[in-house]
């Protein structure tokens, strides 16, 4: 019975590991896409930045200007990435369930039921015959107890020392050409706007580039440290469930057997008791018939 659940579950392994594949390389060809169309078309107000320059410094703007870019991006992946991934993940877990489900019906044992005994009326057989119809696995229980969780954002900004390097380089090249076309007279005014943007564009294609990788990581992650401890923590419990199954099968067995030897000995006794009145009236037949013979001499 082991073996044959291990060979069934293995089935089901394959299947999901597939299934997160396949996902994974349709979602790189949509939300992947859309993510990437997102960043590039998403606005950095540098005006905001610019009016706190000489307070904060340089440093501290291109930092506040991540954290703006950063909420940004949190909140599109809540509010577009994370139902289309929650969706996928309910239907594994709905398949999880329901291959449990039929696994279990198929080791269902059909014990007679109570009114097939109803000829031993001195014999309470209501202990005997409970239902059985307990779930195969609990999921929901099973992830509180081994403290499933999914993987973290899919996608998250990062804000590395090479981006930060990146970004203050094309801040600073972008300010030194502005300082010396203000210098040489070519412009009346020197802004640090320019070298905002430029920091802005740096901050954005740059995490742009990580997507891949952290989505990569997110489906990895989500077969490695989600589903397959699940399934096999879903099949822990189901052999348990499956041995308190057959557990109760054969104590049933077993007292239903108790219990027809019961009433065979029973039988026999009164079978026994049976013959004995019959050999005494038969026998009492017999001196009534003496005794009117006798009678008539």
């Amino acid at each position: 019975m082991a073996n044959s659940i291990e060979g069934a579950v293995t089935g089901l392994r394959r299947e999901i590991e597939t299934n997160i594949i396949k996902r994974g390389n349709k979602d790189q060809a949509l939300i992947l896409k859309n993510a990437r169309a997102y960043i590039s078309a998403l606005p950095i107000d540098v005006e905001h930045y610019r009016l706190t320059a000489k307070e904060s410094g340089f440093n501290q703007i291109l930092y506040f200007m991540f954290q703006d870019f950063k909420r940004n991006l949190d909140l599109y992946v809540i509010e577009q990435v994370n139902p289309l991934l929650k969706e996928f993940v309910q239907s594994q877990e709905a398949r999880i369930a329901d291959y449990f489900q039929s696994l279990f019906d198929s080791y269902q044992i059909d014990l007679p039921k109570a009114d097939h005994y109803s000829q031993f009326e001195d014999v309470s057989t209501s202990m005997l015959f409970q239902n059985d119809d307990m779930d195969s696995v609990d999921l929901e229980k099973i992830k509180k107890i081994l403290g499933l969780e999914l993987p973290g954002k899919v996608f998250e900004a990062k804000y590395t020392p090479a981006i930060k390097a990146l970004a203050l380089t094309g801040f600073g090249l972008q300010t030194l050409s502005q300082l010396a076309s203000s210098l040489l007279g070519r412009k009346s005014s020197f802004s640090f706007s320019p070298g905002l943007k430029k920091a802005a564009v740096k901050i954005k294609k740059e995490n742009q580039k990580g997507l891949k990788d952290q989505f990569e990581i997110f489906h990895h992650r989500l077969r490695i440290d989600y589903f397959l401890p699940l399934i096999e923590a879903g099949t822990r419990d189901f052999k348990e469930k499956i041995k308190h199954r057959f557990n109760r099968y054969y104590s049933c067995k077993k007292k239903v057997e108790d219990l027809f030897s019961l009433k065979h000995s029973e039988k026999k006794d009164q079978r026994r008791k049976a013959a004995l009145i019959h050999e005494l009236i038969q026998k009492a037949a017999e001196d009534t018939k003496k005794v009117i013979e006798e009678s008539w001499k």
